[in-house]
């Protein structure tokens, strides 16, 4: 046994005891920064050593247990002095006793119990018997050193024992704020017991009682205590009690610097705790009573108003996560000003807030009674009232309408003073709004309400930011109605939301920091009463507000307008009889100019962005390991950070910079104009700024790190470069200076993305190498250049080339004709090839590969059946490339695309500004370079880049890898987009279908919407060019396609309509091929199909199977067979139809001699009333053999009743398509399969491939 010296025990129970902070005289606790002073391996080793710890017995096990489970249970039992040191070590060991454990309680058998440690009923039992006064001091002690850390992102609630001390140095004698529920009061706490807010600000906190000033850190926080009142219920206060911490947990993910955060919750019977920061400068109810000169000085009117912007924007940040905030109200505004410039405005009291499901709109709740309790009465909109005791829940407008009061107090305080501030508030001491009268007519904006903004509307100057923000609160915030659907509600007539509002005011806010005059700020004398009254008198009597009632949209008490009463006078409605005048239907239809208000809700609720899980913001993140292996190959000696022999003029503020950044947060770009003309680095900024588009009068806002300085919310403007073994963190290895296109340097890059590429990238990497499936001809470029018939050639890697074939004329063009291919075939000169050609001829040798593909000269342009044939063979020719030359800054073969490059500016900075010493302009754009460019806008390059695994891009600022890793620059930068990776998926699009929440169906959707906005030489060629990224996904999907159609998902794909107001045309086709109606690849123009959520939702929509007839069911297949539909006269009027029926083309059609076959049919359902057929609308073909033919001429979805239920099949015309699926597609769907099994061994793959 071991026995503790007195003196170690007294020296180290001082030591210890010294470093407590008292609470008050009775109670004390150790700071958490302090355990592990006290705690390190070689204390416990000492203390072990001098206690006389048996040697016969190893100690590691025993320190082990003290550093990792039990430091806190190690210095109680120090101080508890009970001398039997090893014993008792050894118990709590063997007994499973450590800190996890603490607290513990014994019971009156002296057993211990843990208050939170393991839940199998463990018993301590190493201190029963007569160790009473043991035990006492264990207690003591436990409760000294198990002082809760506050603050944790993985804990949010603590349960704390009654006697357990909390870590507050301070804490006031009485609240500082009442409520119905709570009371808040202030403490300090000490700064190691809150961890994870870098936001609180530390503040150093002595003692008042101790005659020893020490200086302890701290923080200042509030604490919510929750009251129960007697008229709430104990289950109802319980209900309430975890559905505020509930939510102000979840407040704790939501990210904006205007919301309040929540630090912890608390229980220690009998309090209910939470736990915030403290708001040093009160609330802005209180700012408005304390500072009312501040409302006559432009720069507090300034930071005022960009906290209201910032509370807007806190807003939106709330309704984005479908969150309602329920009681806004200036007094939930909190101040807080240390730390800040001026202060910071934050939301507070989230513990009201309601968490509705990601989705759940108002209108999908209907009948979920809100749980929330009611917020502060004067701030309530209309609607509380009007839905109240009918079960119904209050939508996040309940929260714009609060804003909309307050802003309008902000406006009556800046013009009038606190004051006039009050005397309004008198004026409109219960709501904002008035309720129903006795004449039944319905709620308005408070009749003084009105008055005032009327008023306020005579008295301010036009075009002035206060009278901006009327406008705003008139037409966007105080507006009674509201749509069920939050998601749809900023339409005319309606509340908006606050993403919409928010820009407005930002707006606003901008244009008064840096447009002259605009913030003008009068000093207006507020009217009495009576004076407000006489206002809106006209003759004698009162004008009423005069509120236009909203579009017919959404649930109103006015019932809906009919057609007749809507119709313009010049255009009477007609009824369908006998006789009947013809209409023309031409672009703009009445679809596009009377269901504006529908068409922009469906852009606001874009299907691809509801059900994508993708990001389209481009992220720049380093790649120094690849750039440094990269410099180590070509050797560090040949890396240029800038041009020789140049100095850098610097003005003065850019050569005394001291700090981290390298410029002002705030740049006037009119100020930079005149200081570029002395100043290399404020020049190449402005450079940089006119490169985005950014040109004086303006300021603008930076953000500076490592890597970049851009602008803030937006693109990089500046790249900043370091040399070697000099990179802080998050900054780039780079190349400044670009390396000279076809110098030796340059093919080692693109050669070492393709090793890294072969090596590294297991998405990208193909098995079936020696698969001999090769496009029917390639060109060689050994030793001569010649064109080769492919059958001879036993194996070979080539690349493909992606281009633009331009505006030629006939004999600029460079194709192999029936005429020629013989003379191709023996040779071609070099300097015979067009530049584009011969570029791409000069990469593919620098790269060591002996044969490229060219479409103009692989494929015998004069021979349709080759041309056919082989434009089926575009999945087998990009997806079995070794890769693809993107010339994507050639807009003809004419052009080339290997230019001299102008370099770029490099700036050498000052060496007190950053740690950077280089910095030039940003020119990592895969976007504006390639996306945008020439070449992207062809319609055969979607399946071009879609079907390659990997694509070098030639763009004229740089070039460009894309893999299935990555897009990787030239100056060694690499750029994440989750979107445009889709398309670089080397095994699309197996990637695509994982991020697309409703899977497969949108995804075709997506692609083929964006293929129909592309351009074509030959407009025919539409039908085609899509036909080997049609063949990939349909075999991916397992399914069957053709024109556009997949068999699975044959129904909706029919029920596309036209992208704008540009009329579709129909499309000449060549001899022997005919394209049916019914498909997009029909017609020219861009499409968009019935949106997935708004018109055509899944799972809500049944299929008439029984109305038409799916030819892909057909025996012989599609191509060959007939499209067969149900065909029903429509019974509306001619304006009905203009208004309802989207038509593809401006032609002339008879009214009577329309039809429509029913494709699908919304699904009954509770709250459902508005329910629609959606239909292809028919008419007889023009050119048909037989009155029975029918071609499509339009989409819509009608009213059943509107629907002739009689009718008679029809037949569509019978498509013609000449194409065949090539033998190798059977090859790639086996190739397919290879790549998905990576058990597959290569002998498996070489038999795979040996059968036909």
């Amino acid at each position: 046994m071991t026995t503790l010296p007195s003196y170690l025990t007294t020296d180290f129970a001082k030591e210890v005891a010294d470093s407590f902070c008292k609470i008050d005289d009775n109670m004390d606790f150790m700071p958490e920064d302090k355990l592990n002073d006290f705690v390190t391996r070689s204390r416990v080793e000492s203390v072990l050593d001098l206690a006389e710890f048996d040697s016969s017995k190893s100690r590691d096990d025993i320190v082990d247990f003290v550093i990792t489970k039990a430091p806190r249970l190690f210095l109680i039992i120090l101080l508890m002095e009970n001398g039997d040191l090893e014993h008792q070590l050894r118990c709590c060991k063997d007994q499973g006793l450590d800190d996890c454990s603490l607290p513990i309680v014994f019971n009156k058998d002296g057993v211990g119990e843990s208050l939170q440690g393991p839940s199998d009923g463990r018993r301590y039992t190493w201190l029963r018997g007569p160790k009473r006064n043991q035990r006492r001091l264990f207690l003591d002690y436990q409760w000294s050193l198990t002082i809760p850390v506050f603050g944790a992102k993985e804990k949010f609630r603590f349960e704390l024992a009654p006697p357990q001390r909390l870590p507050f140095l301070e804490e006031a004698s009485g609240p500082e704020a009442n409520g119905f529920f709570g009371e808040v009061s202030r403490a300090v706490i000490h700064a190691s017991h809150i961890v994870g807010h870098p936001e609180l600000p530390k503040i150093s906190w002595t003692s008042k009682k101790s005659d020893q000033k020490v200086e302890i850190p701290a923080y200042e926080i509030a604490i919510k205590r929750l009251k129960r009142s007697e008229q709430v219920p104990e289950v109802q206060w319980e209900q309430l009690v975890n559905k505020e911490r509930e939510n102000l947990n979840r407040a704790r993910e939501l990210e904006s610097p205007h919301l309040i955060k929540p630090i912890a919750a608390y229980e220690r019977k009998p309090d209910r705790c939470f736990i915030f920061r403290w708001a040093d400068g009160g609330n802005l109810g209180d700012y408005w009573r304390e500072n009312e000169a501040e409302a006559r000085q432009r720069e507090s009117v300034l930071w005022l108003l960009g906290q209201f912007v910032g509370i807007c924007s806190a807003l939106q940040v709330l309704h984005g996560r479908n969150v309602r905030h329920g009681d806004l109200k200036p007094e939930n505004m909190l101040l807080f000003k240390r730390g800040y410039d001026r202060g910071c405005l934050q939301i507070a009291d989230l513990g009201l807030t309601t968490f509705y499901e990601k989705g759940e709109h108002t209108n999908v709740r209907v009948g979920k009674d809100t749980k929330t309790p009611s917020g502060t009465r004067r701030y309530k909109p209309p609607e509380v009232d009007e839905l109240r005791g009918e079960g119904q829940p209050r939508s996040r407008q309940y929260d714009v309408w609060s804003f909309g009061c307050i802003l309008l107090e902000l406006l009556v305080w800046l013009v009038c003073g606190y004051s006039a501030l009050e005397k309004f508030r008198k004026g409109t001491s219960e709501y904002f709004w008035r309720g129903p009268q006795a004449d039944g007519k319905p709620y308005k904006v408070h009749k003084y309400v009105f008055l005032v903004m009327a008023w306020l509307d005579g008295q301010l100057e036009a075009g002035s930011a206060y009278k901006n923000i009327l406008k705003l609160i008139q037409e966007k915030l105080l507006v009674v109605p509201v749509s069920s659907n939050y998601e749809k509600a900023s339409i005319p007539g309606y509340r908006h939301k606050a993403s919409e509002v928010h820009p407005t005011l930002r707006d606003i806010y901008e244009r008064s920091r840096y447009q002259e005059g605009y913030l003008k700020m009068p000093k207006l004398t507020y009217p009495s009463f009576g004076q407000v009254k006489d206002i809106a008198k006209i003759g004698g009597k009162l004008a009423p507000p005069k509120q236009k009632d909203p579009p017919n949209l959404i649930s109103e008490l006015k019932p809906a307008p009919s057609p007749a009463e809507e119709l313009p006078p010049e255009q009477p409605t007609e009824e369908l009889t006998h006789g009947i005048p013809q209409m023309i239907v031409q672009a703009p239809t009445f679809h596009e100019n009377l269901n504006t208000l529908s068409s922009q809700i469906s852009r606001i609720s874009d299907h691809r962005e509801q059900s994508s899980k993708l990001n389209d913001g481009w992220t720049s993140v380093p790649d120094n390991d690849f750039a440094t292996d990269f410099f180590e190959n070509i050797g560090w000696d040949l890396v240029r950070l800038m041009p020789r022999g140049i100095t850098t003029r610097l003005c003065g503020s850019c050569n005394s910079s001291n700090s981290e950044s390298i410029f002002d947060k705030f740049c006037d770009v009119a100020v930079l104009q005149g200081k570029a003309r002395n100043c290399d680095l404020c020049s190449l900024l402005q450079d940089a700024l006119e490169y985005k588009g950014i040109k004086a009068p303006i300021t603008v806002e930076l953000r500076q790190n490592a890597a970049h300085v851009g602008l803030k919310d937006g693109p990089n403007l500046l790249s900043l470069y370091y040399p070697k073994l000099e990179l802080p963190d998050g900054a780039h290895f780079g190349l400044p200076i670009l390396f000279d296109q076809a110098s030796p340097e340059f093919f080692t890059l693109l050669k070492e993305w393709i090793r890294v590429c072969d090596s590294d990238h297991d998405t990208c990497y193909r098995k079936g190498k020696d698969v001999q499936s090769k496009p029917t001809r390639l060109i060689e470029i050994g030793q001569r250049i010649r064109l080769l018939e492919t059958e001879n050639i036993h194996s070979c890697q080539y690349v493909a080339l992606s281009h633009c074939w331009g505006p030629l004329k006939e004999n600029e063009k460079f194709c192999t004709y029936k005429r020629n291919i013989e003379q191709l075939k023996t040779g071609i000169a070099f300097e015979a090839l067009p530049p584009t050609f011969q570029d791409a001829v000069t990469v593919a040798r620098g790269l060591g590969i002996g044969y490229i593909w060219i479409d103009s000269l692989c494929i015998i342009q004069d021979d349709e059946d080759d041309w056919q044939r082989e434009s089926a063979k575009m999945e087998l020719v990009f997806s079995m490339s070794y890769c693809t030359i993107g010339a994507s800054s050639a807009k003809s073969s004419l052009d080339g695309f290997l230019h001299e490059r102008t370099p770029r500016t490099v700036i050498k900075l000052p060496a007190t500004s950053t740690k950077a010493t280089y910095a030039c302009v940003d020119i990592d754009d895969f976007h504006a370079d390639v996306e945008l460019s020439a070449l992207n806008s062809r319609g055969w390059v979607l399946q071009e880049r879609a079907l390659s695994r990997r694509t070098i891009f030639f763009t004229s600022t740089q070039v460009y890898w894309e893999c299935g890793a990555g897009i990787y620059c030239e100056t060694l930068a690499r750029l994440e987009n989750s979107k445009v990776a889709l398309l670089g998926d080397a095994n699309f699009p197996n990637a695509a279908v994982a991020h697309y929440r409703d899977g497969r169906q949108l995804l075709i959707q997506d692609l083929y919407e964006r293929y129909s906005g592309l351009a074509f030489t030959k407009p025919a060629d539409r039908s085609v060019a899509i036909l080997g990224l049609q063949e990939r996904l349909a075999r991916t999907f397992g399914t069957r396609a053709a024109y556009g159609l997949f068999e699975e998902y044959f129904a909706r794909g029919l029920l596309w309509k036209r992208r704008d107001l540009t009329r579709m045309k129909r499309i000449s086709q060549p001899p022997g091929r005919r394209v049916p109606s019914w498909s997009s690849l029909s017609k020219e123009g861009g499409i968009q199909y019935m949106d997935a959520t708004t018109e055509l939702r899944f799972r809500e929509v049944d299929w008439a199977v029984d109305d038409f007839k799916n030819p892909f069911s057909v025996v012989g297949g599609i191509e060959s067979a007939s499209f067969l539909g149900f065909a029903r006269k429509i019974k509306s009027s001619k304006y009905d139809m203009l208004v309802n029926i989207a038509f593809d083309d401006s032609e002339e059609f008879a009214v009577e001699e329309l039809r429509c076959v029913v494709i699908g049919k919304d699904k009954m359902g509770d709250c459902k009333f508005d329910l629609k057929r959606h239909v292809l609308v028919i008419h007889q073909s023009r050119n048909a053999s037989r009155d029975s033919i029918y071609e499509r001429v339009g989409v819509a979805s009608l009213e059943p009743a509107v629907i002739a239920s009689e009718g008679s099949w029809i037949e569509f015309e019978k498509p013609v398509l000449k194409f065949e699926i090539p033998l190798m597609s059977i090859k790639l769907r086996a190739f397919d399969q290879i790549n998905s099994n990576p058990l597959m061994s290569d002998t498996d793959s070489e038999k795979y491939f040996s059968e036909p």
